[in-house]
């Protein structure tokens, strides 16, 4: 299962390559040749194709439980959820405590919209494996994904005292991860100090930069906000609405006409047009030079609809 990082739905896909999950030595030459062609076939990704071999190599020889194991890799490749899960199962009956089955099944629950049976999955392999990286992770996404909140940064929580804090992607993503789970939360110090810690190893990231923003916006704390910002617009200063959000503090915060001023001429430069955002800014009762942020939205088209000059 693959940490998430996207705007939209988090994903997760299958943690394990081909390799054969239990030792077993390969019986009968026409088998071996059989699980070969499959896993090539895997690798260019016809696995309809893959599927048939490893099918071909069961016959001849049914205790190869590597190719039982790719099957169900090549089931779910093909969305075929309810085969890959009774090749997994009759692995399970087989090695009962074997993890990396069991990390399957739970991908495989998963995808099925079974979160209750995924983590269920995980929960064993975490009892037999507590320090299982991967499963941590994995428990983390879904109860994230299914609203359970506290339960995901828990699991966060747990894997990042667990994971060596080496810049690796791993600790990095539980990083950013967890922090925007702490923003849902309305938890902006810690996810501010998780989003900093994040940003050591990647400065340039600017949506952790957004975020960071944000957090210190609701915090208050208005000049680190001011400097999140500021470091975006180095890496990027064609963004008009980050423009704009500086322009917002400054105007209404910070009190800095000149800059405020200028900052908000930046953003409407470059395209900002969210009427809304406009409007609420019209009206901040903290805004200040109301007059010349109105004349500068008439020079540019913008001016909030129903504002009467003061």
């Amino acid at each position: 299962m693959k940490r998430p990082r996207g705007k939209t739905v988090l994903c997760l896909i299958a943690p394990l390559l081909l390799a054969a999950c239990v030792s077993q030595s390969v019986k009968g030459e026409m088998a071996k040749e059989y699980y070969n062609l499959g896993n090539a076939y895997y690798e260019i990704r016809e696995y309809d194709r893959a599927i048939a071999y490893y099918n071909l190599a069961i016959s001849q020889d049914p205790e190869l439980l590597g190719a039982h194991y790719n099957l169900s890799l090549a089931f779910i490749k093909e969305g075929r959820e309810e085969e890959a899960e009774r090749v997994l199962l009759r692995l399970l009956e087989r090695d009962p405590e074997n993890v990396s089955i069991l990390q399957l099944l739970a991908y495989v629950y998963y995808q099925s919209g079974s979160a209750a049976k995924a983590i269920e999955t995980l929960t064993k392999v975490l009892v037999l494996s507590p320090k299982d990286v991967d499963a941590l992770h994995n428990m983390a996404i879904i109860y994230w994904e299914s609203g359970q909140m506290q339960d995901a940064s828990r699991a966060f929580a747990e894997l990042l005292g667990i994971v060596p804090a080496d810049g690796s992607e791993l600790y990095t993503e539980t990083l950013f991860n967890y922090g925007r789970l702490l923003m849902q939360t309305g938890e902006e110090q810690k996810a501010a100090e998780e989003l900093e810690r994040y940003l050591v190893w990647h400065e340039q990231d600017l949506e952790a930069q957004r975020l960071l923003a944000r957090a210190y916006t609701a915090l208050e704390q208005y000049d680190r906000a001011l400097e999140a910002l500021d470091r975006i617009l180095e890496l990027d200063g064609s963004l008009g609405d980050v423009w704009f959000e500086k322009a917002v503090i400054l105007l209404t915060q910070i009190e800095d006409p000149v800059q405020g001023l200028a900052a908000l001429r930046e953003a409407l430069e470059r395209g900002f047009a969210d009427q809304e955002r406009i409007e609420s800014l019209v009206e901040d009762p903290d805004l200040i030079d109301k007059s010349d942020v109105q004349d500068i939205l008439e020079d540019y088209g913008r001016a909030a609809v129903g504002d009467e000059r003061s």
